[in-house]
């Protein structure tokens, strides 16, 4: 499916990740080595990215909202909008994000 909305455009795209690697080796003693190779084997991870228990999900995005600021010619003012993506979100919206780092159509 694809889907065209007049006058809107995709301007720039960043993401951030959690600093801390979990490796799932760790898991063995838990769940049983076998176990946890069969799901290394079958998924191909081995290591996950685990955030900090102060940060949350609209810490990541701040993170990346600034550092596209910091690599194109974009201002929070220029922004309209934040398209925020997640399977793990602390918040419905990204409105925190927007007001965060002044994006004008979040107040």
């Amino acid at each position: 499916m694809t889907t065209c909305i007049p006058n809107v455009r995709l301007s720039a795209l960043a993401a951030a990740l959690p600093h801390r690697l979990f490796e799932l080796s760790t898991l063995s003693e838990q769940f049983g080595e076998k176990e946890v190779n069969r799901i290394m084997a079958s998924t191909g991870i081995r290591t996950v990215r685990v955030a900090s228990s102060n940060e949350r999900c609209s810490d990541l995005c701040y993170v990346a909202a600034k550092q596209i600021m910091r690599e194109t010619d974009l201002a929070p003012q220029d922004c309209d909008a934040i398209i925020f993506v997640s399977q793990t979100p602390d918040q419905m919206l990204p409105a925190r994000v927007q007001l965060k780092i002044g994006v004008k159509s979040a107040t």
